[in-house]
């Protein structure tokens, strides 16, 4: 299971030092682009060198035409918007930069790496989390569950018909359980929760930064929790 800290949401920059602050929420009426060049970066991003190195250095937005091949992240995409989820979630592509000589134009690549491959490409944070201040985001966790299994009380399971409450499994936290009332029984339902879903806690990488609460985010990819 993949996790974000509950420091993960506002502030996701590498390796930098921890922040008192809360969470930030946002909603949709807030302005959901960042319109600054690299404002958390102080400016800067991370540019790969050669293709191959791990090492990584700082340079300035404007790239100083260099024969061979660089790595640079892109801006930040548009906070994705509140209405679908109680999360929001915005993304960076990297840029694969091709020189071949100082007179020609370069060859430029936008994708969204692999962070798994540490062999080549950019390094550093693709994906920002933040929680939204809708209503609806508001429920307990016993809450939320119990209204997405509410959703599977007019169909029949085993030929019979529930009326199904959430359950939570302890260690994973991000797939719905439900169990009928009055039963001891629980199955899976064979999805992840909605986005926003409160669970316990987030995965022991990130037991350090713990403080209060985590939520599941695009489980249904991989396990992500956020606070």
């Amino acid at each position: 299971m993949l996790s974000l800290s509950p420091w993960d949401i506002t502030k996701i920059t590498h390796k930098k030092a921890k922040s008192s602050k809360k969470p930030e929420e946002s909603n949709d009426y807030e302005e959901d682009y960042d319109d600054s060049d690299g404002e958390e970066d102080g400016g800067y991003e991370n540019e790969n060198v050669g293709g191959g190195k791990h090492g990584s250095r700082q340079r300035n937005i404007n790239i100083i035409k260099r024969v061979g091949t660089t790595y640079a992240w892109g801006r930040w995409e548009k906070w994705s918007r509140c209405s679908n989820s109680c999360v929001q979630i915005r993304k960076r592509q990297c840029i694969k930069r091709i020189q071949n000589t100082t007179d020609s134009d370069a060859l430029e690549i936008t994708f969204y790496p692999d962070l798994a491959d540490k062999t080549t490409g950019c390094f550093g944070i693709m994906k920002k989390y933040r929680l939204c201040k809708d209503e609806k985001c508001k429920f307990s966790n016993r809450q939320m569950r119990d209204e997405q299994c509410s959703a599977y009380n007019r169909q029949q399971y085993k030929g019979k018909f529930y009326t199904w409450q959430g359950y939570e499994k302890e260690h994973n936290e991000c797939e719905l359980y439900c169990k009928p009332i009055d039963s001891d029984i629980f199955i899976s339902m064979n999805q992840s929760v909605t986005d926003g879903t409160p669970c316990e806690k987030p995965a022991v990488y990130y037991t350090h930064y713990y403080r209060r609460k985590a939520v599941c985010v695009e489980a249904n990819a991989e396990d992500h929790m956020i606070s």
